[in-house]
């Protein structure tokens, strides 16, 4: 499989809910006036430590979307999706977790939300 090469994000960073992999950076953020199906989300304009699966379009609240799961490469969690088709590459991060610069990522519990 190959050893992981992960980015990790100086700064205010959101993380994955499951594994702690950093994701995006607060500064990165568009918008908080988002949800999905589990709860609050987050629309980032770049993200890392993402994998995206195969295009399909949704139905949203805004209409019909292009969009593509994105999964947290640490763990292979779904943690949101990205806009294919309708805003130009966005992502929206809805199992992520905030991290304060000073707190320690590795060796924490794994914390439940998403499924």
């Amino acid at each position: 499989m190959g050893r992981l090469f992960l980015m990790h994000l100086e700064g205010n960073a959101y993380s994955c809910k499951f594994c702690r992999t950093h994701l995006g950076l607060a500064a990165d953020i568009i918008s908080k006036n988002f949800h999905s199906k589990h709860g609050k989300a987050y629309l980032f304009n770049r993200v890392v430590n993402v994998t995206s699966g195969i295009n399909e379009d949704r139905m949203m609240m805004t209409g019909l979307h292009t969009v593509s799961d994105i999964f947290c490469v640490g763990c292979g969690s779904i943690v949101g999706w990205k806009y294919v088709r309708s805003c130009d590459g966005y992502f929206a991060i809805s199992c992520a977790l905030p991290v304060r610069p000073s707190s320690k990522l590795y060796g924490a519990p794994a914390l439940g939300g998403c499924t």
